[in-house]
Formats: C-alpha cells, structure tokens, sequence
C-alpha cells in the first residue's frame, strides 16, 4: 500500500526481530554487557524479555532457581503465585514493582515442614538499545525470615493469653475464697439433711474450681528453669486434671496406669508439664476432629534406671510418610489456624535437655502413642515443711488481736467471721494503707494481709512494719491468689514468712494463727517468770 508515493510502514511486530549484521553485533555486545553487569550485582538477577523469556541470569540467582536459564520461559523455571500477572503488568504501565510479596505452595511430600516458599521481588523496566523494553527481575527468598516472624508472633500471642488467662485466674481465686470459706462456716451449723448435702456440694465444686484455677495459673506463668524433686504421675495427673473438662465434652474416656513404685527424679517441673500438656492437647484434637469421641490412654512405670511416660489414643494415627517429620520445627497436620508446628519440636527440646527422649508410634488409622523417657536422677531432699510441723501441733486456745488487710470486702467479712469462731479479736483495713494508720496507734499480735492490693500491697506493708515495728513483722501471714507470679514467689521466699494460697480452707487459716498463738503464749509466760 501507498501512502504520499512512499510504501506504509510495515506493522509494528510482537516478536522480537533478528539484528543482522553490524546491529546483531551492537546488540549482541549490549547483552554482553548486561550479562557482565547482572553478574556483579549481589542479590539474584535476572533479565526477562518481553515474551517472559530468560535473557540473562546471575550466578546469585542461578544458585537460588537453578531453572533459572537462558532461554527458558521464566514462569516453567520460577511459578510462585502472582509472579505473571506482576511482569504483566510492568510491560503494560512501564511502572516498577518494588518489593512485592509472592508465595509458592510446596509439595508437603518433598518438604513436609515447610507450608510453603515465600519470597519478595522487584520487578525493572529498562530499555537495552535495539532489544526494546526488557525487565530486571530481582527475587529474594525470605522464606526463613517469614518463619522466624511467625515464630515470634505466635510466641508473644501465647505469652500475652497467658497473662491474660493468669490475670483472671488471679481474679477467680477472690470470690472462690469467699464462696468456700462461707459454705465451710455453714457447715459448723446445726443443719437438716438436705441443706447440708447441698452445702456441702457448694463447698466441694469450690475446691474443684480452686484446683482448676491453680493449675491454670501454673501453666499461663513464665517460670525460671529449675530442677526441683519431680514426681511424674502427680505431674501427669495434674495435666490430665486441667483438661477433664475438654475430654468430657468430646466424649473422650481417659484410663490411667500409674506404677505406685515409680521414683521421683530430678527434673523442671514446668517445663515437662508443658511436654505432658502438649501431647495431651494433640490427642484431643485429633479424636474430636476425627470421629468425636475415643480413648486416651496413659502409664507412668520404671523401666531400669529411667521413667517412662506413655500417651496413647486410638484416633486416626499417623500416615507412615509423615511419622518421621513430626518433632521437626513448623511441621504440623492441622489446618491454617489450628496449630504452629512448634509444639512437638519445643517437646524434644525440653526432654533431650533433660537427658532424655521422645518418640511416636502409630499407624494411619491405628492410633498413635508417644513414649517419653526421662533418667532417674537422685533427688535432693528440701528441708522439712514448717507448716506440715504446725498442722501436727496441738490447737492453741489463746486469743489474738489480728488486723486483716484484704482489698475484697467478701474476704474480709469471711476472715473477720472465720477468725471470731474461734475466739480472735479482728480489725480489717481494705488496703496497706489504711493497715498502715491502724498499725501506729494500736497493737496487734498478728497481720493477716493479701499480697495484691491497690496502692501499698503486701510486700510495701511488709517493708513499712518492719521499719515500725520489727518483732511484729514476725508475724505476718500472706495472702495470694497468685503463687505463680514470679516477684511474688521470689519475695516469699526471701522473706521465709507463712503463706496462705486462695482459695484456702478455714482449718488451713486456724492452723497457720495457732503458731502465732503459741508464740504469744510463750512471750506471756516467759515474761511472767
């Protein structure tokens, strides 16, 4: 066709044409150029034609996709999710991506422990002379950092639910106290049959609650690694007592064999707890989510000179291609949401720290068992509990003047009735404070006071009674519903003063005033020859 005499330009082709002669030479040196300078550059590069061909690829970027060659349509060597639609889209705007997060799925087969590949790309048009637009693609694997991150988020979730879930078990301890304290004054009375049996259920599921709350407060708190006297089946009783209520609801019957001849050893506590608490929790979801209800089986025996814990369930199993990848760090069956993959990695951790090992058996379909084996380490004896000596001491029968220091009124009416049955003379103060101001115009033999109070708590009152008066510093008894706290727990045991743990019963509190009421007895005697 002809246009002003002069034939029309031919239309503009899609693909791109061969240089001949001198300007095959001029391209063909400016892709040796860009070759020589994708080569120099640190990070992985590569250079990708229009057509989503490979040009060009560094050695950084062949050793990270090894698929990542000259020639090669990008998206068969490099296909992570979104990847396409990106260079799409810098060919059409000629706009730079930066930084762009992309995802690729892999097969749980191939690399079981890691959900997927992550990475972050940046995607450059340049223009190369006579080859047109191309674009530099840069990818970064941040697959690990992704991971760490996720580690850490997941580590501060749990931290922060377990000062939340300590903070109200902290808060459930008050009106526990008061709710098993009264229907204990109740039960001092002259009652029919059915009150009572009544009542006595009251007191009764206060206690199972107590329970609960303390060992939630003994799994939500952070604790120092110490190696204390272990008893494995009390610790596996415990654990099994905290999730009695799970089991129930998913119709899961627990059965238990605990070797009464199983020593003690030396272990951390908390640490194997959370072990325990874990492969627990593991069997739970895996029968409830499986066919909703089963059996979950548990043993604690001496085998020679180690203790052998065992949880079995006859769930769903294990698939064989699997088993062996469970103890590895993010490797987790459970879907998005449901689990971390940290739990059974964390697990052989704490029981190889201890000297020990942990292993599973299963089958699909047959159930799985998980074995761990601790050593039985000699145990170092703690020295002999004073308040079990005082519990064997005979009543005492002499009166007190007592000042009781609780921020909750229900605890203060239940110690002022409580203390008054028994023939001690009670003044309370709702803070350390007001106990404070009581303390400098009267005398008292005794104070009774709660460790966490608004404004002076426990240890504030503490400090101020031993710079004002030393000898009745002497005899303080604590209060606290939170035992596990750590500034708490360091300051009773600097101070080596009795303690009372809520909720507590009433013949606890008697027993702990009567030492002090012996105490005042022999100060009268000995002061009257």
């Amino acid at each position: 066709m002809l246009k002003n005499g002069r034939a029309a330009p031919a239309p503009q082709q899609t693909t791109r044409r061969k240089l001949r002669g001198p300007d095959a030479r001029a391209g063909n040196r400016r892709l040796r150029d860009c070759g020589r300078l994708i080569q120099a550059i640190d990070v992985p590069v590569a250079v990708v034609g229009r057509d989503l061909r490979v040009v060009a690829a560094n050695e950084r970027m062949q050793a990270l996709l090894p698929k990542m060659t000259t020639g090669r349509n990008v998206m068969s060597a490099f296909s992570p999710t979104g990847l396409e639609s990106l260079l799409r889209e810098v060919i059409d705007t000629g706009a730079a991506r930066r930084n762009v997060a992309l995802e690729m799925p892999v097969d749980s087969s191939s690399n079981p422990a890691i959900p997927a590949l992550r990475y972050r790309a940046s995607v450059t048009p340049v223009n190369i002379g006579d080859r047109g637009i191309e674009l530099v693609l840069s990818v970064e694997d941040i697959t690990a950092d992704h991971m760490r991150d996720s580690q850490l988020m997941e580590s501060r979730r749990l931290v922060a639910v377990g000062e939340m879930a300590a903070g109200v078990a902290h808060e459930l301890n008050n009106p526990l106290t008061a709710v098993m304290g009264f229907s204990q004054l109740l039960l001092r009375q002259d009652l029919d049959e059915v009150t009572r049996r009544d009542i006595e259920a009251i007191a009764s599921e206060a206690r199972r609650a107590g329970k609960i709350v303390d060992n939630l407060l003994s799994f939500a708190r952070r604790r120092e690694n110490a190696m204390r006297p272990f008893d494995a089946g009390h610790a596996v009783q415990r654990v099994l007592d905290l999730r009695q209520y799970e089991c129930k609801v998913n119709n899961i019957r627990v059965v238990t064999y605990f070797d009464s001849t199983t020593p003690r050893t030396m272990a951390d506590t908390h640490q194997l707890d959370q072990v325990f608490l874990n492969i627990l929790n593991n069997s739970i979801y895996a029968l409830s989510s499986s066919r909703g209800h089963g059996t979950i089986t548990v043993g604690v025996v001496a085998v020679g000179d180690r203790i052998r814990i065992t949880m079995a369930d006859d769930g769903p199993g294990i698939p064989e291609d699997i088993l062996s990848h469970v103890f590895e760090p993010f490797f987790t069956t459970k879907p998005a949401g449901k689990g971390t993959g940290l739990g059974l990695s964390i697990c052989k951790s704490i029981i190889e720290h201890h000297g020990g090992s942990i292993r599973v058996d299963s089958r699909s379909h047959k159930g799985a068992t998980f074995i761990v084996e601790i050593p039985v380490v000699p145990v170092e004896e703690a020295p002999e509990d004073v308040s079990k000596m005082e519990e064997a001491a005979a009543p005492s029968y002499t009166m007190l003047r007592i000042l009781a220091v609780d921020d909750e009124p229900s605890v203060r009416e239940l110690l002022t009735r409580a203390l008054h049955s028994v023939g001690h003379e009670v003044a309370t103060a709702a803070d350390g404070a007001e106990a404070l101001r009581m303390i400098y115009v009267e005398d008292y033999d005794a104070i009774i006071t709660d460790m966490k109070m608004p404004g002076l708590g426990g240890a504030e009152l503490y400090q101020c009674v031993a710079g004002l008066k030393p000898e009745l510093s002497q005899r303080i008894l604590f209060l606290t519903g939170d035992v596990a706290s750590a500034d708490t727990k360091s300051f009773l045991e600097k101070t080596g003063k009795p303690v009372l743990t809520k909720p507590f019963t009433l013949e606890d509190l008697r027993k702990r005033l009567d030492a002090f009421a012996r105490a005042k007895y022999e100060r009268t005697v000995t002061a009257h020859g």
